[in-house]
């Protein structure tokens, strides 16, 4: 049986490349075959995991001028036709002061999970790490000042 000492930490990045406008052509796809039925194989062993999809998002709850807008919560900003200025006004107040990493994991190990995806980009183009690409992330945009992939990465290798 495939046992780990402790969750792994896999990362799921969203971007204008996950949209439904993106198509993959065949010859686009650089991991063979084989190879990639091997890495399903070995997630599918693990059974058992936690998904974080989290986000600046988040503050607005769904909310958006006192209305609630009815579709995905993550995809506030389309959905609610929210301009660009305006959505970044709310990210820049994006503050997740109570986020425990330590905490998620400890849970997760308990509960007999053994990997987490947290999605570190979303359809706002809002990275939850330090991004080397853009300044619209957790650490250069927000009063966090924190990048929350790296504490939770940090958190797997630490044993609970």
């Amino acid at each position: 049986m495939f046992k780990l000492s402790k969750p792994v930490l896999l990362t799921s990045l969203l971007s204008s490349a996950m949209s439904p406008s993106f198509a993959v052509e065949q010859s686009d796809v650089v991991v063979p075959q084989q190879k990639n039925e091997s890495a399903i194989a070995k997630w599918q062993a693990l059974r058992f995991g936690l998904f974080i999809h989290f986000g600046a998002y988040a503050d607005l709850a769904g909310v958006w001028q006192g209305k609630e807008i009815e579709k995905l919560g993550e995809q506030i900003q389309r959905h609610a036709d929210i301009s660009q200025q305006d959505y970044q006004k709310v990210v820049q107040h994006f503050n997740p002061s109570n986020f425990d990493a330590d905490a998620v994991v400890k849970l997760a190990k308990q509960a007999g999970m053994r990997y987490i995806v947290l999605t570190t980009k979303h359809h706002d183009g809002f990275a939850m790490f330090d991004s080397k690409h853009t300044d619209f992330d957790i650490v250069d945009y927000t009063p966090y000042k924190k990048d929350l992939l790296k504490q939770l990465a940090d958190a797997t290798s630490v044993t609970v």
